[in-house]
């Protein structure tokens, strides 16, 4: 019996579809915070001066009277993260989104320098050195 390799595809298709639109909402929300904290962990690692720029910019760029939220360093990642790109609030419905763009271009500039690269490296590396 042959099968028509269209219909398989479809139905592939289907079938993806279908587990994606299971997954709830606060799965993808998790997601994104742990990869939001690790590109900035990994950006921090890889540049340590990083987090001093990301607040002098963001102080540079807000008004005087608007909240901020500063990164108090490689500890501060997680709670950074949830206030700046996770938790809303009412009062200020879009306070950090100079936070968020500028986190963003940042990893994102560290990341063109080799951040990412460099990382690899070091993780393979770390797994040569343990394995064997």
């Amino acid at each position: 019996m042959r099968m028509d390799i269209g219909k398989v595809i479809a139905a592939i298709a289907i079938v993806r579809r279908e587990s994606a639109s299971r997954s709830s909402h606060g799965e993808a929300i998790k997601a994104s915070f742990d990869r939001m904290c690790f590109r900035l962990r990994r950006a921090l690692a890889f540049d340590p001066p990083l987090h001093a720029r990301l607040n002098a910019e963001t102080k540079q760029r807000k008004a005087a009277g608007e909240p901020r939220r500063p990164l108090m360093g490689l500890h501060d990642v997680d709670t950074f993260i949830e206030t700046v790109f996770i938790r809303y609030d009412a009062r200020w419905p879009d306070a950090f989104k100079t936070e968020r763009a500028v986190t963003l271009k940042l990893i994102a500039e560290t990341e063109k320098k080799g951040g990412r690269k460099a990382a690899l490296r070091v993780c393979y590396l770390l797994c040569a050195m343990t394995s064997g």
